[in-house]
């Protein structure tokens, strides 16, 4: 394998697992999605507007629509993640003394378990309040004789007193007073799950899963460029940089080249000299000069496909997307019809064209002979 083609390889595999990555959180986004209705099942209007989301979006109407719906659940899973933030915040949960927990009464499963005398429906995590209720109306010494009628009396359950039914059900309000707590945490921590998840496909959001993959495939693109310009500049010197005479703007003296010892290492230290003050569309133009057939995709020139990715991709990093002057110049041009101050979204749609431009042309460049 040449050297071009393991860098190639690198890349391709690298871009692909981003690529399928991206895909996998996008499907799973569509189950997050239909929890979400299940969390707000009272709320009907919402639901019914959900119903129009559409998972597909073909045009700008559709991403519009989407982002509308998208902000009215945000809204209201936000709202829910703070009432339980609230509650949280507010219930700690309370260790249980360990001569309560250790008692002998509360080690039957049979007492304080589904089957148990004290453990009603009214136990269910939803209904903790009328449990709680329920716990305060009960009496040691009804239960202990309704638990010697039903369960009989024989040496295991003869032995509870009345101050052992004191103690389950003093036991029982912390555990399942704890209980209560921690199910509204779990459900605190599913609500942020998915207010994540949602966020992940809201278009203008640091952490939107397209730009998040189109971020990494860029970078992935710069090295890989990088990288195989450099091994193109070693194998093929004179020929490329005949190709790029005005990249060649420093002398050297006598002295300085006999002091390399080598070709070789003068070409490195040129080479590495260049590479270090360039940017990736440096690059791009210097490839675009040696050979113009090396940024061809499906037949067409895709050079300033790349200086627009490579521009947009800068927007996004230090001006959180939004477009300005800067952005047109090193794009050459304006492709997409954005205005200053435009926000230069990520979509699905810009997503793949990207993957498959970038990844088209480093997959198209030959390996060195």
């Amino acid at each position: 394998m040449g050297q071009i083609d393991d860098i190639q390889n690198r890349f391709l595999e690298e871009t692909l697992d981003i690529y399928q990555y991206v895909n996998h959180i996008s499907s799973l986004f569509r189950f997050y999605f239909r929890q979400v209705e299940m969390k707000i099942s009272d709320t009907n209007d919402l639901i019914s507007l959900m119903e129009n989301y559409n998972f597909e979006p073909s045009n700008a109407s559709d991403v519009l629509s989407n982002k509308d719906i998208l902000e009215k659940v945000i809204q209201t899973i936000q709202n829910m993640e703070n009432e339980l933030f609230e509650y949280i915040d507010t219930h700690r949960k309370i260790e249980i003394p360990e001569e309560l927990a250790e008692c002998a009464i509360v080690q039957v499963e049979e007492l304080v378990e589904m089957q148990g005398i004290i453990y009603t429906d009214f136990s269910a995590d939803d209904e903790y309040e009328k449990y709680l209720d329920y716990l305060n109306t009960l009496s040691p010494e009804n239960i202990k004789t309704e638990v010697d009628s039903t369960l009989g009396t024989d040496e295991f359950f003869g032995m509870f007193g009345i101050q052992d039914y004191e103690d389950l059900i003093e036991y029982c309000k912390l555990y399942y007073y704890n209980r209560y707590v921690d199910s509204q945490i779990s459900e605190y921590n599913s609500l942020v799950e998915i207010h994540t998840m949602l966020k992940s496909m809201m278009e203008n959001n640091p952490v939107n899963i397209f730009r998040q993959g189109f971020l990494l495939i860029v970078t992935a693109f710069d090295a890989a460029l990088f990288d195989i310009v450099e091994a193109i500049m070693k194998s093929e010197f004179f020929t490329f940089f005949s190709a790029n005479t005005e990249e060649l703007d420093k002398s050297y003296k006598l002295k300085d080249i006999v002091s390399h010892g080598s070709f070789e290492s003068l070409r490195d230290t040129l080479i590495s000299d260049l590479l270090k003050k360039s940017y990736a569309r440096d690059v791009l133009r210097m490839m675009r000069r040696y050979k113009t057939s090396y940024l061809m995709v499906s037949g067409n020139d895709k050079y300033n496909d790349i200086l627009e990715i490579i521009s947009r991709r800068n927007v996004h990093i230090h001006r959180r997307g939004f477009v300005d002057k800067e952005y047109f110049n090193k794009a050459e041009g304006n492709i997409f019809n954005l205005s200053d101050g435009d926000y230069a979204p990520i979509t699905r749609d810009y997503f793949s064209h990207c993957y498959t431009i970038l990844t088209g042309v480093i997959d198209n460049i030959p390996d060195i002979r």
